[in-house]
C-alpha cells in the first residue's frame, strides 16, 4: 500500500507521537487522498473538510492553508475532537505507512494514525 494509492483511511488515534489517544466511538473521522488532483478530503467527525497537498517521498504538506471545512454544529465532544484533528492535520509535514497503517506526523511530535477503511465506509 502506498500513499499515492487512493485509499479511504479511518482515524484510529491522534495526539502525542509516543502515546496517541483513541478517538470517540461511533464518530468516524476519515481522510482520502486523490493523487491525480493533489488533494485530500474527508470527514472530521461532524463536518466535511478539504485541502490541497504536496506529496513527495515521505513529505505530506498542505499547499493551501487553512484547511477548508463545513460549519455544522455537533455535540461538544465531537466538535472538540474535530478541532483537534483539523489543527493537527494542518500541521502535518511527513508521513509513513507501516504495518498497513498510515502515520501523519507534525514537527511538534504529534501524529494522526489511520487504518484502511471498509470499502463502503464513505
Amino acid at each position: 500500500m502506498c500513499i499515492r494509492d487512493s485509499v479511504y483511511w479511518v482515524l484510529v488515534g491522534m495526539g502525542d507521537v509516543n502515546a496517541p489517544s483513541g478517538v470517540l466511538e461511533k464518530v468516524q473521522v476519515s481522510l482520502e487522498y486523490d493523487p491525480a488532483e493533489g488533494r485530500v478530503f474527508g470527514s472530521g467527525g461532524c463536518n466535511r473538510y478539504f485541502g490541497s497537498v504536496d506529496v513527495n517521498a515521505d513529505q505530506f504538506v498542505f499547499s493551501t492553508a487553512p484547511i477548508g471545512a463545513g460549519r455544522m454544529a455537533c455535540s461538544e465532544q465531537v466538535m472538540s475532537q474535530e478541532a483537534m484533528y483539523l489543527n493537527i492535520l494542518g500541521q502535518v509535514n511527513n508521513f509513513a505507512i507501516k504495518d498497513n497503517l498510515l502515520y501523519l506526523f507534525t514537527g511538534n511530535d504529534e501524529v494522526l494514525l489511520f487504518s484502511p477503511g471498509a470499502a463502503g465506509g464513505r
